[in-house]
């Protein structure tokens, strides 16, 4: 079968995409390290509330009082940011996949040249088979006539 001239191309486009592919992985993966950071700090959050609630029936000092409203702001401070952490977590996650399905669309138009390309040598081959065969039975029948 005859080479196919953009072989190199072809070779480019599967590998950039597998580069989008692993690059996709990466930030999915750290989109969920960041989910799992905020999960924590809400996790952290209820369970200051909770303690909160037991703790009403009980007498709590004006310091002890003003320290958990302190932690408990600062701790909200941080669940909002890290809620801005997890939005461009998946901003990102976004982009990558964007990225990855137009370098899928790309490499495929490549992939259809390639089939084209080779349905057409095979059937060129096919051809000058059957060529070739139709004049050793040419030559035969002459032979034999």
């Amino acid at each position: 079968m005859a080479a196919f001239r953009l072989q190199r191309v072809l070779s480019y486009r599967r590998q950039h995409e597998e580069e989008c592919e692993h690059a996709l992985r990466q930030v999915q993966l750290l989109h969920q390290q960041e989910i799992a950071r905020l999960d924590a700090l809400q996790t952290e959050a209820q369970a200051q509330a909770e303690y909160l609630e037991k703790a009403q029936g009980t007498t709590l000092t004006l310091a002890q009082l003003q320290s958990w409203q302190r932690y408990h702001q600062m701790l909200s401070q941080r669940i909002a940011a890290q809620q801005d952490v997890v939005a461009q977590a998946v901003q990102v996650v976004e982009k990558q996949r964007q990225q990855l399905l137009v370098a899928r669309q790309e490499t495929k138009v490549i992939e259809k040249l390639y089939d084209k390309a080779q349905r057409r040598a095979l059937l060129e081959h096919t051809r000058r088979e059957q060529q070739l065969f139709d004049e050793l039975a040419l030559m035969r029948s002459r032979h034999e006539a």
